[in-house]
């Protein structure tokens, strides 16, 4: 296994990379009501993890659990927004310098 790269956490923590990972995470989900709340200041509160994030201040928040009934019952449980901007910025492959990719390639099977 490929280790992760030097410098990869200061990529993760670029504000210009959690804003390609936030605008991935909106795509499709803009009019659910945290994903409009997170909206109307998306760049303060990008700026703001980002932030977090470089004063090892960052916690994840609580879950929000809910049931589906699809056709047998289901515990879903939905990570507040700034933690799916988290995920999506370590995870997803890209091609550009802050692209959010910063540990998929280090655990891509070789």
């Amino acid at each position: 296994m490929r280790s992760v790269h030097a410098g990869s956490f200061r990529r993760l923590i670029h504000p210009e990379t959690l804003w390609r990972a936030w605008r991935e995470v909106r795509r499709g989900k803009r009019r659910g009501a945290t994903m409009a709340a997170f909206e109307l200041d998306a760049d303060r509160n990008v700026l703001a993890l980002s932030r977090a994030l470089a004063a090892h201040r960052y916690r994840p928040g609580p879950m929000a659990l809910r049931t589906l009934r699809d056709p047998k019952l289901r515990l879903i449980a939905a990570p507040p927004v700034a933690e799916r901007i988290v995920h999506r910025a370590l995870a997803v492959k890209g091609s550009e310098p802050f692209s959010s990719n910063v540990i998929a390639p280090a655990l891509d099977r070789v």
